[in-house]
């Protein structure tokens, strides 16, 4: 419990510019800094925020501090590939996992416009002939896609205390996916 009660401080501490890092680096005497970059890493922590339970302790508090995506989703049409700790971005468009991952963050914080864009940009880049996303289709696009696919199809979800929920075993959708 007590390491669950300090991540929104951990994601606060990685994301100084409003985006997540790739990772968080810890110094004794000046304590969590986040890494020099965010990118294939750090654009999980949108995916998995966006999925906590709306009931879940701090989920507001990680949802907010992640501000940076949505004032550049705003103007851009993709999640960046890579962002420095300061919040330049370095490679501007990621791949089209990057707009499956921020799925579930953008249905958190209600914005639905941003949210259809990104769909979009995902369907339109689904190869018909092989069922995959992405030209070329690339491993870790799968699975970020499969994982923001099943969140938003309601084919899973969390449940307050993190306890995964199946529609085939649970029945019942939680009401944040209504």
């Amino acid at each position: 419990q007590t390491m669950a009660d300090r991540i929104p401080a951990l994601v606060k501490a990685s994301s100084p510019q409003g985006f997540a890092s790739d990772w968080l680096e810890f110094s004794p005497g000046k304590g969590f800094t986040p890494s020099e970059i965010g990118s294939y890493d750090s654009i999980r922590v949108y995916l998995w925020a966006g999925m906590l339970d709306q009931s879940t302790p701090g989920r507001d508090a990680i949802v907010s501090v992640l501000s940076g995506m949505t004032t550049w989703l705003r103007s851009h049409p993709a999640p960046p590939e890579k962002v420095k700790r300061d919040g330049t971005v370095t490679s501007p468009s990621g791949p089209v996992g990057f707009s499956a991952a921020v799925l579930p963050y953008l249905a958190a914080i209600g914005d639905k416009p941003l949210e259809s864009t990104q769909v979009s940009r995902m369907e339109s880049g689904l190869d018909a002939k092989t069922g995959l996303y992405g030209r070329p289709a690339r491993y870790y696009d799968q699975n970020l896609i499969l994982f923001a696919l099943g969140w938003t199809e309601r084919r899973f979800w969390f449940d307050a205390s993190g306890a995964l929920k199946l529609w085939w075993r649970d029945g019942a959708v939680p009401k944040s996916h209504e």
